[in-house]
């Protein structure tokens, strides 16, 4: 995906877009390289992108009736922004404070010099990303970073990570690398035990025991590897937070956060559970309800479009279309009830003039539609707030909202950028605008573990040596200086040479000249004699490749980019993250 560094927003809605309407195949790849960084646009570009996405939403001039212009005016984001920054100046400070960050509960950014109130604030560069509140690689970890650098480049910007809790949380342990050298295994570690699907706001600790001794169990496999993980200062953060948290993702979040501002980083936090009770978001919701029968179409539209690029047939990937049941349109948006693991799709209807809310079992509640429906809509969002009802993004909703109202500059992973070629696409038909450059960012690092003298390139080579051993024995024999494969090379030469000869209508003197069955039959049997003259150099090849194969998948092993972040030392990861901010600052 490319960044134009000024994108040209349409002055009115029904202006056709400057953009190609058609989703574009995108070739991204993890960098295969050691500290190998993917960066679309270069990193050093970026603030020349982030000042040029500004401007050009300075620059939007909005139609009057919201119910047909989606795009955001000024005054929407200024307002967005105002709320976002005071409910994610609060939770900084609550999961700062609850990992033992000594600045957790002292002025936000004081160290850093951010001293300006969020009025201010609002106005400034805004650069935002997000993930799962997991332990994630490092190739993730990345983002956080490289936001922190891009915000310090453009002076007084804002960073900004969104906590995505409201995603189902999976099994509760990690991979590591376990085993020898010779036989490396991957090991699966509990830090819980498995509470079943559910979203990571839901998730509570069941296991105690199992989750307090989480860091030094990692520390002890990795140590026959030589290796002294970050989990072992990581992890009793993890544990103070989840005390005050009571959740085990925000504790990861906690403990991440204070240890990327314990390095000189840190942004900005924000979970969506919490963006998604914030008044500025039931507005959000409000608006795209009114509108929703276009929505609906434009959305699966743009699935099928990335479908029919990418070559999929499965109906559900990469998520599903928004169904409809007789009156009932399913809204892109979850809903549950608090302490629920279950996460169910909304559905609405439009009855007279109110918007009925259901999710599947039974109606909610019901809105008021249009303009003058709005602060009482609003308040029968929150209303369900109140009542334990969750109401969150889903994963396009999450970036529209982010970098249409909130962000000047959305710094996406890789899956993040490719589900948000649909995003784009929403925002061409939807909007009518084109829609605001991101960048995709992600690295590769691996743990510091030996590897074996093996690659792909060898398997397949070896692979090609030992069908050239079976099809053409001559080049392969064991003893190729006998007298009897020597006979049969020369006999076969001749063969071959009469062959050619009775192909060009030529007269040979060979005994069988013109004979084709007869010699077709002789070249088998000394095709099959060569063969037999190769069982010992295609057995030493069968060894050599089944071996090769098998320190390949050790190497699998040895070299993934997997791992989780906290499995790695911690200078490794500091020097890492440095060298790859360094191309930005």
């Amino acid at each position: 995906m490319s960044a134009s560094p000024q994108p040209t927003l349409p002055a009115s809605r029904g202006e056709p877009a400057t953009v190609a309407r058609r989703i574009s195949r995108s070739q991204l790849r993890a960098p295969a390289a050691e500290g190998g960084l993917l960066q679309i646009p270069p990193m050093a570009g970026l603030p020349v992108v982030a000042q040029a996405n500004a401007r050009g939403f300075q620059m939007l001039r909005c139609g009057g009736d919201w119910l047909e212009d989606f795009r955001p005016c000024a005054d929407e984001r200024h307002s967005v922004r105002t709320e976002v920054w005071q409910a994610a100046e609060e939770w900084t400070k609550r999961l700062l404070t609850a990992a033992g960050h000594s600045d957790g509960s002292r002025t936000f950014g004081a160290e850093r010099g951010w001293q300006f109130s969020p009025p201010l604030s609002v106005s400034k560069l805004w650069l935002v990303t997000g993930h799962q509140p997991a332990l994630f690689h490092p190739g993730v970890w990345i983002k956080n970073f490289a936001v922190t650098a891009l915000a310090r480049r453009l002076g007084d910007a804002v960073g900004l990570n969104l906590i995505v809790d409201n995603d189902v949380a999976p099994t509760p342990s990690l991979l590591v690398p376990s085993g020898s050298l010779s036989a490396p295994r991957w090991e699966s570690l509990a830090y819980d035990t498995t509470p079943g699907a559910a979203p990571w706001e839901e998730i509570r600790v069941t296991d105690r025991n199992l989750f307090e001794s989480f860091g030094g169990r990692v520390g002890q496999v990795l140590a026959p590897w030589g290796i002294a993980p970050l989990a072992v200062e990581f992890w009793p953060r993890v544990l103070q937070a989840e005390q005050a948290l009571n959740n085990p993702g925000w504790a990861f979040s906690a403990a991440r956060a204070a240890t990327e501002w314990s390095w000189g980083a840190g942004n900005l936090e924000l979970p969506l559970s919490g963006l998604c009770q914030l008044p500025c978001f039931h507005r959000f919701v409000v608006r795209l309800l009114n509108q929703l029968p276009r929505f609906h179409a434009v959305y699966n539209r743009a699935l099928a479009d990335y479908r029919q690029v990418y070559r999929i047939r499965s109906r559900t990937h990469p998520v599903p279309d928004l169904r409809s049941d007789q009156d009932w349109l399913e809204a892109p948006f979850w809903v549950w009830c608090q302490g629920e693991r279950q996460r169910r799709r909304l559905m609405v209807r439009r009855v007279a003039d109110r918007l009925e809310l259901s999710d599947g079992r039974a109606t909610l509640d019901a809105l008021p539609s249009g303009v003058a429906g709005l602060p009482t809509a609003v308040a029968v969002l929150q209303r369900l707030a109140t009542r334990g009802i969750r109401l969150r993004t889903r994963a396009l909703t999450t970036t529209l909202f982010s970098r249409l109202y909130l962000s000047d500059l959305f710094v996406h992973g890789i899956g993040g950028a490719k589900y948000d070629e649909m995003t784009d696409q929403i925002i061409r038909d939807f909007c009518q605008m084109d829609p605001p450059p991101f960048a995709t960012l992600s690295a590769t690092l691996r743990l510091p573990l030996p590897s074996l003298p093996v690659n792909s390139q060898t398997v397949r080579q070896l692979k090609h040596t030992l069908r050239s051993a079976e099809q053409h024995p001559g080049s392969s024999l064991d003893h190729p200086d006998s007298p009897r494969t020597n006979a049969l090379l020369s006999e076969l030469s001749g063969l071959i040479a009469e062959q050619q000869a009775v192909r060009r209508g030529e007269q040979t003197a060979g005994h069988l000249a013109g004979a084709g069955p007869l010699r077709y039959r002789r070249f088998h049997e000394i095709r099959q004699e060569l063969r037999a003259a190769t069982a010992e150099t295609r057995e030493r090849l069968v060894g050599q490749l089944v071996e090769a194969e098998r320190q390949l998948a050790a190497n699998r092993i040895l070299r993934s980019r997997e791992y989780a972040f906290c499995l790695f030392p911690p200078h490794q990861l500091r020097s890492f993250v440095e060298d790859a901010c360094d191309t930005i600052e």
